[in-house]
């Protein structure tokens, strides 16, 4: 959420003919989600722009983050959804990657409290419920569905069988206009600033090939062992050492089960082309500074991996050796990754006007490193290493976003 989401835009976006906006909603109080945020406000302007929407009838959903940080707070946040009318709410657990890797995993134990609760809160509330990276939801609804009867209102049905939807009637567009199977997997097929995004989808390599898949995407037979394809694995048979309990009257999934292998051999084998690609990345990330596997994890998504910025919100990094030079510049660049940054600002002669979040949990070393690592890669800069003693001084005195602003150093 920023400032910039307005009563005005979102009527806009009715006019435009969305279907749905989603807001994200990490706690039930100021106090939880702004915490878990880092940007203090951004709560109160959820709600209103859930009330906005629901003045000009446009469908909403809302994005919770489960963590151990937060978890606690389902009950809260469905509360919530229930009085401002939204019609989704998408529960995303933690993907153990990039900034994900710094919040607290759920345990096993857990896990097995927050699925029952998910779908106790379905069945007391009218939304949907969907969950993202969380499969055993399925299992857990299927099971109780079975066992209780009644009505819930859990987005798992009974004849879905293998989720796996990218690339097929569904896409990512990127900040920069760059259009993905899935946000998982940065393999453009194009750029909506170029091409209209149905004509993308349409044409796209991806929807294709995802188009064999249709008749795999599972009967009644498959659903009815109740596993998902996250919990059972890749293949028709068990994983090796274990044994699921057999449901009476339920047909093998080796005899019933329209396996994708089988289905959809254009996308395997576009998957197969892939893994080289993917291994090579990976082992590029292995090989990367931790200044680099920082900006990769917290800054580029805003900044770009090439430090350019988004025009009109987020500003280029290529600038930057002359503030670090400028009087003060050191100690307002620690403040700018510690505190965030809000408010319009001006570089090198045109206006940005987004908002940074605070990176207070990162320790002072890290701070350092994705510093050092933006001033030599971006902005070319020969000045003195930052240090992690600078960052632990600066952390004497905490200032709001808006405050580190002020404190910017005269730049030409």
């Amino acid at each position: 959420m920023t400032p910039r989401l307005t009563r005005e835009v979102v009527a806009r976006f009715k006019a435009l003919g969305v279907h749905q906006m989603a807001i994200s909603l990490d706690g039930a109080n100021p106090e939880a989600h702004d915490g878990f945020r880092g940007v203090e406000g951004t709560f109160a302007l959820a709600l209103k722009a859930l009330d906005w929407a629901r003045e000009v009838g446009l469908m909403t959903q809302v994005n919770t983050t489960v963590s151990q940080r937060t978890w606690r707070e389902l009950p809260g946040i469905a509360e919530i959804l229930a009085a401002k009318g939204v019609a989704t709410w998408e529960v995303f657990f933690l993907v153990p990657v990039g900034r994900g890797a710094l919040l607290d995993q759920l345990s096993p134990q857990e896990y097995e409290e927050v699925m029952p609760l998910l779908y106790d809160l379905s069945r007391r509330y009218p939304f949907k419920v969907r969950t993202t990276e969380g499969p055993m939801f399925r299992r857990v609804a299927l099971e109780r569905r079975r066992k209780e009867g009644g009505e819930d209102g859990a987005l798992v049905g009974e004849g879905r069988g293998i989720h796996l939807s990218d690339g097929f009637g569904f896409v990512f567009v990127s900040s920069t206009g760059e259009v993905y199977p899935s946000g998982f997997l940065p393999l453009s097929a194009g750029n909506v600033r170029e091409r209209p995004l149905l004509e993308i989808y349409r044409e796209s390599p991806f929807s294709r090939s995802s188009a064999t898949r249709r008749s795999s995407r599972g009967n009644a037979a498959c659903a009815s062992t109740g596993r998902s394809a996250g919990e059972a694995g890749p293949g028709p048979g068990p994983r090796p050492g274990i044994t699921w309990p057999p449901i009476p009257g339920a047909p093998t999934p080796q005899d019933k089960c329209p396996w994708p292998e089988r289905e959809a051999p254009a996308y395997y084998e576009t998957m197969k082309r892939l893994l080289p690609l993917l291994g090579f990345l990976g082992l590029l990330a292995l090989a990367q500074s931790p200044g680099a596997k920082l900006y990769s994890a917290h800054c580029q998504s805003c900044h770009q991996a090439n430090g350019q910025g988004i025009p009109g919100v987020f500003p280029p990094l290529t600038h930057l050796d002359k503030v670090v030079q400028a009087k003060g510049g050191r100690e307002y660049l620690v403040r700018v990754v510690l505190y965030g940054l809000q408010g319009p600002l001006t570089v090198e002669g045109k206006t940005y006007n987004g908002v940074m979040p605070p990176f207070r949990q990162l320790k002072d070393q890290e701070v350092a490193d994705v510093l050092n690592y933006v001033l030599t890669t971006f902005a070319k800069s020969k000045a003195k290493p930052i240090t992690a003693a600078e960052v632990k001084a600066a952390r004497a005195k905490a200032l709001s976003p808006q405050d580190v602003l002020k404190s910017r150093p005269p730049v030409k």
